[in-house]
């Protein structure tokens, strides 16, 4: 487990898990009343999205959930850090994806299906500091852009 910070509005410890999954995520783990959030994002588009709460009995009131969204959209640069440093992947690998200005940086739109001129990413990295994401296609064509700057469809 990894600490990304804690959260100043609600008490909650922001973690990555050494054992967690795609997609990228963290668990907000707020002790003193017993239920974890796990809010995921992505190295592509800057949003943030509640995952899930459990236990539902001991869920936080949506204003609680609201601020802890903000947070981790405040530090999402950390978020996305932590998840690489941990877990290695961006998760990206086999997702299709419409890309324009090959070899150079460029615009990207994930897609949920085929369609025009979609390619598969073959791998994908990122560079903390830069905050730079790299990816190389099945067609063995590469492009960069800066995490957060592309959109999904």
């Amino acid at each position: 487990m990894a600490e990304v910070f804690v959260s100043e509005q609600i008490g909650a410890h922001v973690v990555v898990f050494s054992h967690d999954h795609c997609p990228p995520h963290i668990s907000a783990l707020q002790r003193r009343e017993a239920w974890t959030a796990r809010i995921r994002f992505s190295f592509v588009t800057d949003v943030v999205a509640l995952w899930d709460v459990e236990p539902l009995r001991n869920a936080p009131r949506r204003r609680a959930l609201g601020l802890l969204l903000d947070e981790v959209q405040d530090r999402l640069a950390a978020c996305r850090r932590c998840w690489w440093s941990v877990q290695g992947t961006t998760c990206l690998e086999g997702r299709l994806a419409m890309a324009q200005d090959r070899e150079e940086s460029g615009s990207l739109t994930l897609l949920s299906r085929r369609r025009g001129k979609a390619r598969q990413v073959r791998t994908a990295s990122y560079e903390p500091d830069s905050e730079d994401l790299r990816l190389v296609f099945g067609d063995s064509s590469k492009m960069a852009i800066k995490a957060g700057t592309g959109t999904e469809a």
